[in-house]
């Protein structure tokens, strides 16, 4: 769709040049701790940038040499992204309980209420400046958080399909969460995974054969998210009874099995990466992908240092997911004149200033409640 200015390698070496640049000058010592949540948001940091890539190298780019293999990986970025938000679900259920609708109010609605924001500010733009509408009974399922397709120029923000299923185990969650027996949850989450990917499940619902086959290759990420949340929360429990005197007596001991995990990790994604093939039947793009996901969550967990740039890119993350499509298709520029390289650059850069604007946004609408609040006092 849009030309390249060079050659495909060059521009995807552009691409990955400022991508190092950028990381290596925010580098630091990381704190101690297994999954803290500059660990979550390291992981979700890598998941967006993966997705970005891939739809960026396969939709908005006619050149499709352009950022492989990064953009071959888009859909490990979605599975790390689901997995890291059960766990992270997870491991928040476990420390700080709550009733259903505390559950809906402080959880649901993070998901939920961006959805709603763009939705409504998308469909007034194309109404305003596009001159475009959509289907009334789609934009009332799309409201609702119903996605049946996924048509990244036709659908008001394709990328959403996801949020339908995630919605479904959101609202799921606190009616059979159990703090005292927590392996219920994803004993049942599996079954409605296993159900998610089924072919006599998804044949009977009113969805696009595109959906269909996303339902099928991300129905384990989330699922087994919590399960791995379920056992982080034991490994810390057991860390700090009994494993941080045990790592202080045999220190030497722990600092090289530390090393060698760390290899491991790193060898284990490498392999995963080079296995997944998009190409292949769709259970096997599902094993490796989520297996991928996996190993990068694991190796991303053990770090020694922690990337400054990625916790930022992850704590925007579900902000970059929700706009990033809807403003490269419709109000694209950027690759139209500049080499695709550089365009991308300067697109990430432009999203993380409108993220930083909503930040402003959000803390002076916080400040003046307090002080609307004080003065009525």
């Amino acid at each position: 769709m849009h030309p390249l200015i060079g050659s495909a390698s060059e521009q995807t070496w552009l691409v990955v040049f400022a991508m190092v640049i950028y990381f290596l000058v925010t580098v630091k010592p990381r704190d101690s701790g297994l999954f803290t949540k500059e660990v979550t948001a390291s992981v979700k940091g890598v998941a967006i940038l993966l997705i970005i890539f891939g739809h960026v190298g396969y939709f908005f780019i006619s050149d499709h040499a352009f950022l492989p293999p990064l953009s071959n990986f888009s859909g490990i970025g979605v599975d790390m992204f689901l997995l890291v938000s059960g766990m992270g679900l997870m491991l928040s259920s476990l420390k700080s309980p709550l009733t259903i609708w505390q559950f809906y109010k402080r959880r649901l609605s993070k998901v939920y209420i961006p959805v709603l924001i763009s939705m409504a500010l998308l469909l007034i733009l194309d109404f305003l400046i596009l001159n475009k509408t959509y289907p009334l009974g789609l934009t009332i399922k799309n409201i609702f958080g119903i996605f049946p397709q996924a048509d990244i120029f036709n659908d008001i923000n394709s990328p959403l399909w996801f949020i339908t299923p995630l919605l479904v185990y959101y609202l799921i969650w606190p009616l059979v969460f159990s703090r005292r027996a927590p392996w219920i949850l994803p004993v049942i989450f599996f079954g409605l995974g296993y159900a998610q990917a089924s072919d006599q499940f998804l044949g009977r619902l009113p969805i696009a054969s595109g959906v269909y086959g996303l339902y099928q290759v991300h129905a384990s990420p989330f699922v087994v998210g919590t399960l791995l949340g379920f056992c982080v929360w034991h490994l810390n429990r057991w860390y700090e009874n009994h494993g941080r005197a045990l790592v202080e007596s045999h220190r030497k001991l722990f600092f090289y099995g530390y090393r060698l995990l760390l290899i491991l990790a790193g060898a284990g994604l490498w392999l995963t990466l080079m296995s997944v093939d998009v190409n292949s039947r769709w259970q096997e793009v599902a094993f490796f992908s989520l297996l991928s996901s996996v190993m990068a969550v694991l190796f991303v967990a053990i770090l020694p240092v922690e990337v400054g740039a990625l916790v930022k890119l992850g704590a925007a993350s579900f902000f970059l997911y929700v706009i990033h499509t809807p403003l490269m298709t419709r109000f694209d520029f950027l690759f139209r004149f500049l080499p695709s390289g550089l365009a991308l650059v300067v697109y990430l850069a432009g999203l993380m200033v409108l993220w930083r604007l909503y930040l402003r946004w959000r803390e002076r609408r916080l400040l003046k409640k307090i002080d609307n609040h004080q003065n009525y006092l």
